[in-house]
């Protein structure tokens, strides 16, 4: 929460790129959720309509955003527009994107299925935009805040993540030997995966924006990188707020996959994507299902890892209500990938207790059994 003083200070600096940019004054400025972000956002009203006003004290990310944000914007991908920004003062003005996320439109009582899997598959088929189109001429090596390639150290260090905070609490009711050796194996599938494209890294529907007339538009790109092409459409379709069934992840998938092919397959080259294509060694369908759930299986471990951080340490107690949904999609794909379990035994013996262990089953279980530690 900003104190008045220094919201004070950011309207008046908002206030003078406004002018500066827009020619226009700021007439009301009002704060934003943020999810568990640190960054603050704003809405910005102005003579002609509105605008959002970004605050972040991290420069490094913050340079990484608009770096991304100008590329993948110049390549007609659905982000917004970059009107100004202030990099000594950590503030930018950005397009206003409405105020529905699709988390908050699949969680609609009201909402049918065919609307649900449309706004997947849309997501999904954008996905492939953003990963192959978005690829193209992106300078990693200089703009990249966290990481410049997802590499070995990535996968080792997202996995220790969910040791650190996860598996600590649960080991104590679980009791299973060999994890680390099968986090181990896991850390050598996926680190030998490719090729590389661009890789969104929160390629999740909290992160996409349903505007008012339907279409998409996406958001908190900033962590992006070089990477292979599962690891989004895990983060897409298994984020815990997924609102669809496992036949209908096949559905989505197979959408993907398709529209993947296409792109591949297109001589069209209007951007120079088809340069890029051929410098890389082309991803078949085969190749991308053989790890394709070895990266699912990644994700959901790193999912159980973030919601207890941001829980215990952050104070974002409601990311708890992921545990359950996020514990039965492990169970899942070991009971609808029986390959899993051969490979990691001891990782479906976890899955199994952790989707039958009473206090894993509610936040309020989960908050009960962290507070008698």
């Amino acid at each position: 929460m900003l104190d008045s003083t220094f919201h004070s200070k950011l309207k008046k600096q908002f206030n003078i790129l406004l002018k500066k940019s827009c020619n226009t004054d700021l007439i009301k400025m009002d704060s934003l959720p943020g999810d568990a972000s640190k960054r603050k956002y704003f809405r910005l009203y102005h003579d002609e309509g509105t605008l959002i006003g970004v605050y972040g004290q991290d420069d490094k990310e913050n340079r990484s955003f608009l770096y991304f944000c100008k590329h993948l914007y110049s390549l007609g991908l659905p982000v917004p527009r970059l009107y100004t920004s202030s990099i000594d003062k950590g503030i930018y003005i950005i397009e206003d994107l409405g105020d529905e996320t699709l988390a908050e439109r699949i969680s609609s009582p009201s909402i049918s299925k065919e609307e649900v899997l449309s706004l997947y598959t849309q997501s999904a088929k954008d996905l492939v935009d953003f990963q192959i189109l978005g690829h193209v001429g992106i300078d990693y090596e200089h703009n990249c805040h966290q990481s410049p390639v997802f590499d070995r150290k990535n996968i080792e260090d997202d996995l220790q993540y969910f040791m650190n905070n996860f598996f600590v609490l649960a080991d104590d009711y679980l009791k299973i030997p060999g994890i680390e050796n099968e986090l181990n194996r896991l850390t050598d599938i996926l680190a030998g995966t490719q090729p590389m494209f661009f890789l969104y890294r929160d390629f999740q529907c909290r992160n996409i924006m349903v505007r008012p007339d339907r279409s998409l538009g996406y958001v908190d790109f900033q962590a992006g990188r070089q990477g292979p092409l599962q690891y989004d459409v895990a983060t897409l379709l298994y984020a815990s707020k997924a609102n669809i069934s496992d036949e209908e992840r096949k559905i989505i998938l197979s959408d993907y996959l398709n529209k993947l092919e296409m792109v591949i397959a297109s001589r069209k080259d209007p951007k120079g994507i088809w340069k890029v294509l051929d410098s890389a060694r082309l991803v078949t369908r085969n190749d991308f299902m053989s790890n394709y759930y070895f990266f699912v299986l990644f994700r959901i471990l790193r999912a159980l890892g973030v919601y207890l951080f941001l829980a215990v340490q952050e104070g974002h107690w409601r990311f708890l209500e992921g545990v359950p949904e996020a514990s039965k999609n492990l169970m899942s794909i070991f009971y609808g990938q029986n390959f899993l379990g051969e490979i990691f035994p001891q990782l479906q013996k976890f899955a199994q207790r952790l989707s039958t262990e009473d206090a894993f089953l509610s936040p309020t279980k989960l908050i009960s059994l962290i507070s008698s530690r």
